[in-house]
């Protein structure tokens, strides 16, 4: 899989105990709710629905939009503040588009702007 050629991307990013983590996925598949989990976990938000991305030294970064609500959405509640962090270097990729259907699953890589980075995809509950 890749993303190229685009700074602003339909995803969703949380920083926990410094590891960021890009959420991709269809509308309404889930980026925001698990964004939520993963911030009542101790995590902190970096960006909701949209996420700009850049390379700094070399390493792939995301932040929020200058013009993106400063909180979480939250279907049925509006948007919720939760703790927020300017940027994150982005550590690994959760697709909740895409269904797990492997028990122990080969390592897998997505390249967003030329970096490749660890990409997981969902798995049944």
């Amino acid at each position: 899989m890749k993303i190229n050629n685009s700074n602003h991307i339909h995803a969703t990013c949380v920083s926990i105990n410094n590891n960021g983590i890009l959420i991709i996925g269809k509308s309404s598949s889930g980026k925001s709710s698990l964004a939520l989990d993963l911030v009542f976990s101790g995590g902190k938000l970096i960006a909701d629905d949209i996420t700009k991305i850049y390379l700094k030294n070399n390493l792939l970064y995301a932040s929020a939009p200058k013009k993106l609500p400063s909180g979480l959405e939250v279907r049925n509640f509006g948007i919720i503040k939760v703790p927020i962090l300017k940027e994150t270097l982005i550590n690994f990729v959760i697709d909740l588009s895409k269904i797990e259907t492997e028990r122990l699953p080969q390592n897998r890589t997505i390249e967003i702007l030329n970096t490749r980075m660890p990409y997981y995809k969902c798995c049944k509950l």
